[in-house]
């Protein structure tokens, strides 16, 4: 298939009929209330109607449209999203013979989707069997300032033939849902000079009213017939006099509404319908246009990514934002995201984990109205996620697997029998995959924090906090003293009835937490009824929770039995085939493979609250053992890849976001849209590459920007504050609206940003933080200490913890003549031989201490540093710098580079040491800060050319910074000596 990516447009310049089933996704047009496929007007090719069982192996087309909350009950599928009668089916005869591009000769193809006001066009010259040459266009547009409209213009130019040219537009209801038939027409008939059908569901009851009309400029000859119901299809014929190089053209203009519409008011459905008709053609083809391109020039300037340098990419993720942008609009609580948005009835349309967890920070961030509809939707539903959480017994809330809009129960079958089959399938996700409370409560964390807004609604959403904490409480039992939640599964969908999985462990204490602080205010907890005892429960579970933490390979086991099952050899199957496909589900569960992103999806929910070395050692682990066989995971790495600085496995997994809607690398777009992997994609460019991220306090922008990217161009809201932000190689600017005081970590550099308009620009030259060990991020004092005190009491003289204190950041050499000044002398080979045998004893006594030498509060202030985009390094005198990192657990990921007493020759207060940390890790001394708990070692720094930072309460002479240990430090005051610096 030849195509064309320009800046905005999506262009096909050559037919292929196997390529039309593709297409109808890919050309999906809709305004988050209606959406339609990109079926041909004309008809499927090679078909006289539209077949009656959807199948993506037998047919060329899924000619559906569906409207947003119009649902109806399935004994099979629960409540299903209904594929309505066809809205653009218009059936054209030219001189006798059926337009249809498999039958003829198609030349002069061209196939456009502009995507900067959702206008799509589609042209070619046909070429009858007859030989009757015609050239055809159709150009159309779904509103999205007129939401219940739609128009199509129709262009018929004969080449060499005159004659009569026939439209027969065509409301067809034979169409199915789920292979089901949902709806029945109640009645038809002619309005203006076009036609209505009125449809009524089975089961909701609900009624829609589609009616279309007909603006015919010029003056060729052309009558109109009656409306007709043949075979379940409602048809109006036009039939014109074409003339042999003569322009025909027909306006269409179609409206439609339903019971459902939140703005249905009083006014009868039929008439709100022909009002909304009527309006449309009154105001005007020109017009109505002018008013699209108006409207979404308002959506794009917020909501464009403009990645300078790279217009391939530029333009995919183009086409992923466009998809969001068509997907969902503003205004209606009732409704939520489907897994396929409006482009395919697969999942019947119904509601996941996908929205929260995939798509929502793109609504968050671009448009907070959206946002805050998609949370009002959960906390509309907790009435019935209470329910289910009762009838299962447990307390609390318990939201569903599957949800829909037009009730708050379960929608996922607990069986399935389909015909063929012999006998009925359990499905456990309803009753298992309770992971679904995490993404729930974590959207409504995300958005209190990230938002600030104080919405009359955040009640509910505390309320909703609260009874997911309960529900957690109630599912887990106690076993030796740790809280277990067993029988689940995570989002690794391969294993199946596990305990313990490490997700859904780890943000079910995350939203507990949420909880407790909720609780705190006793105000709230009273209106909840949250008592004492209950409180005092959340903290146990909260403290006892099991993490599964596996001590000998230091990472998170997926779940309790996962890393004691079978290695997988992925060079034995098919790469482009599911592995479900080749392997029996019981296989599967005895390998150690995962389905999509699970322990690393914790990192993509929770970045500030795991240490840096475990990230990068479960991603080591977890990446090469991840199939990706769904379309969740690869936008899941790509973030998290970023987030732990792995820049080229981050494009990787980018490119892989990118192409699988758009190069159909899933072999199944035709079904529809990936509407969680088009919020990957933005994912992946904002969270990811740009290194946007938020906790309570600050939003952080540590850029990971490939080499070849010249810029990176956005905006967002952020606590109500409009924040243009660009990104090149060389600096940072964020231009700030007005607001409320927020506060901005860029690359480490804190900028406080007041009220009023602000611009800030940052200079991208690398700043770092240069670290002493001893003292400083361990403490093995007392390993010298007892060490030093065996070679006194070998030597027989006196030393206690006074004279120790003289030692602190000096050689080994010297402290051993500090220590026996004015009591005994050595011989140069004495010397050598005592400095031996103390390092000896000193490697012991470290060994032997392990990660008890870490100082507290470390680890999580040097991964907030990470996490900020800061150089770390260690400067350390000491020869055992290697081995005393490696026993305290920091020898892996966290430093950019170490200098030691291996490469030095010269020992603090010569800034050798500080110098060549700072030279590693390519940051020039004047942007960095020096830690150091010793006089010697601030000394050093301060020669090295770098700010100071002391720590401790030793006596350290003129520092810049002091603090009494990393623990007691905030990373706000580094961050603010480092926009010093």
């Amino acid at each position: 298939m030849e195509k064309c990516m320009s800046n905005w447009k999506y262009v096909i310049k050559q037919y292929r009929k196997e390529q039309n089933h593709f297409l109808e996704a890919i050309f999906t047009q809709s305004n988050g209330y209606l959406g339609m496929r990109g079926y041909h007007e004309e008809g499927i090719p090679g078909h006289d109607g539209i077949p009656a069982v959807p199948s993506a192996e037998k047919i060329e087309s899924n000619p559906e449209q569906f409207i947003a909350g119009y649902f109806d009950k399935s004994p099979l599928t629960g409540n299903s999203m209904v594929n309505i009668p066809t809205l653009k089916l218009l059936y054209i005869y030219l001189n006798g013979e059926k337009l249809d591009l498999s039958a003829g000769k198609v030349s002069s193809y061209s196939r456009t989707l502009d995507m900067s006001c959702a206008l799509s066009e589609r042209s070619f010259i046909w070429t009858s069997p007859k030989g009757n040459k015609t050239f055809v266009s159709f150009t159309s547009f779904l509103s999205y300032p007129r939401r219940h409209v739609y128009l199509t213009s129709i262009t018929i130019k004969p080449v060499n033939w005159s004659g009569e040219a026939i439209l027969a537009d065509t409301f067809d209801s034979t169409g199915l849902s789920q292979k089901q038939t949902h709806y029945g027409i109640v009645s038809h008939g002619d309005f203006d000079n076009g036609h209505f059908c009125e449809i009524r569901t089975n089961t909701s009851r609900l009624r829609a009213v589609m009616a279309a009309a007909y603006d015919i400029p010029g003056a060729f000859k052309h009558e109109t017939s009656k409306s007709e119901l043949q075979d379940k299809k409602a048809v109006k014929k036009i039939i014109m006099t074409a003339s042999k190089g003569k322009i025909c053209e027909i306006r269409r203009y179609l409206s439609i509404c339903t019971d459902f519409d939140n703005d249905a008011g009083k006014t009868e459905i039929r008439k709100r319908a022909f009002n909304q008709l009527s309006s449309a053609k009154k105001t005007g083809w020109k017009n109505l246009l002018a008013e699209q391109r108006k409207k979404w020039a308002e959506l794009w300037e917020m909501a464009d990514v403009k990645i300078g340098g790279d217009p391939e990419r530029s333009f995919k993720l183009r086409f992923y934002i466009f998809q969001l942008l068509q997907a969902y609009r503003p205004g209606d609580s009732r409704l939520s995201i489907g897994a396929k948005f409006l482009s395919g009835e697969h999942y019947s349309g119904h509601y996941f984990w996908d929205t929260e967890n995939f798509i929502f920070p793109f609504y968050m961030s671009t448009m907070p109205e959206a946002a805050e509809n998609l949370v009002a939707y959960r906390v509309n539903a907790l009435p019935g996620a209470m329910r289910k959480a009762k009838k299962k017994k447990f307390k609390g809330a318990f939201y569903p697997w599957e949800a829909s809009p037009i009730d708050d129960d379960e929608n996922c079958p607990e069986w399935w029998h389909d015909k063929g089959m012999a006998e009925p399938v359990c499905i456990p996700c309803g009753n298992i995959e309770v992971h679904i409370n995490s993404a729930v409560a974590n959207a409504a964390m995300q958005y209190m924090s990230f938002t600030g807004r104080k919405n009359p609604d955040r009640i509910g959403m505390f309320r909703m906090l609260v009874e997911i904490a309960r529900f957690w409480v109630s599912r887990g039992m106690w076993d030796k003293g740790r809280f277990s939640i067993r029988n689940v599964i995570g989002p690794d969908e391969y294993h199946e009835y596990v305990d313990d999985n490490a997700y859904t462990n780890h943000t079910a204490r995350h939203n507990i937490r949420a909880a407790l602080e909720i609780a705190s205010d006793n105000k709230i907890a009273r209106k909840f009824g949250v008592t004492a005892r209950e409180i005092e429960l959340w903290k146990k579970v909260h403290g006892s929770m099991e993490l599964c933490y596996d001590r000998e390979k230091k990472i998170l086991a997926q779940y309790d039995k996962f890393l004691s099952l079978r290695e997988i050899d992925f060079s034995q199957y098919e790469p482009a085939k599911p592995l479900f496909r080749q392997i029996l589900p019981e296989e599967l569960a005895k390998l150690q493979v995962a389905k999509q992103a699970d322990v690393l999806a914790i990192f993509l929910m929770l970045p500030f609250s795991y240490d840096y070395s475990l990230m990068q050692r479960c991603w080591n682990y977890y990446e090469r053992r991840t199939i990706h066989d769904s379309n969740l995971s690869a936008g899941s790495h790509a973030v998290v890849a970023n987030l732990l600085g792995r820049k080229k496995e981050a494009l990787k997994y980018f490119d892989k976001v990118l192409n699988l809607d758009i190069g159909n690398e899933s072999y199944n777009v035709n079904e529809g849209l990936h509407a969680a992997n088009a919020g990957n994609a933005w994912n992946s460019t904002i969270t990811g590459f740009a290194g946007i991220r938020h906790d309570e306090n600050f939003l952080y922008c540590c850029p990971q920007l490939p080499g070849h990217w010249r810029s990176l161009e956005f905006k967002m809201f952020y606590r109500g504050r409009k924040i243009e932000c660009t990104i090149t190689q060389k600096k940072i600017s964020f231009a700030c609206g007005k607001g409320v005081p927020i506060k901005v970590v860029i690359e480490g550099k804190l900028a406080k940003v007041d009220g009023k308009e602000r611009k800030i620009a940052v200079s991208r030259i690398p700043c770092g933080v240069v670290f002493d060990l001893d003292g400083v991020l361990v403490d093995s004092a007392i390993c010298h200490y007892h060490a030093w005190k065996a070679i006194a009491d070998e030597l027989k003289i006196k030393f206690d913890e006074k004279k120790n204190d003289l030692l602190r950041g000096v050689s080994r050499r010297e402290s051993l003549m500090i220590m026996i000044e004015g009591q005994i002398k050595l011989t140069e080979q004495q010397i050598e031989h005592y400095m031996h045998r103390k390092n000896e004893l000193y490697k012991k006594l470290v060994d032997e201490s392990g990660e008890n030498l870490l100082l507290p509060g470390v680890k999580p202030f040097l991964t907030i540093l990470k996490m900020a985009g800061i150089r770390l390094a260690v400067a350390s005198s000491s020869k055992n710098t290697p081995s005393l990192l490696r026993q305290a657990g920091l020898n892996e990921f966290y430093f950019d580079s170490i200098a030691d007493g291996n490469d030095i020759k010269n020992s603090k207060p010569h800034p050798e040491v500080f110098l060549l940390a700072a030279k590693k890790m390519g940051v020039n001394p004047s942007k960095c800060i020096a830690v150091e708990d010793a006089p010697a070692g601030v000394e050093a720094g301060r020669r090295a050319g770098m700010m100071t930072f002391g720590v401790g309460h030793a006596d350290l002479g003129k520092c810049d910074f002091r603090r009494e240990s990393i623990e007691k430090t905030s990373p706000e005051e580094l961050f603010s000596l480092l926009a010093k610096l």
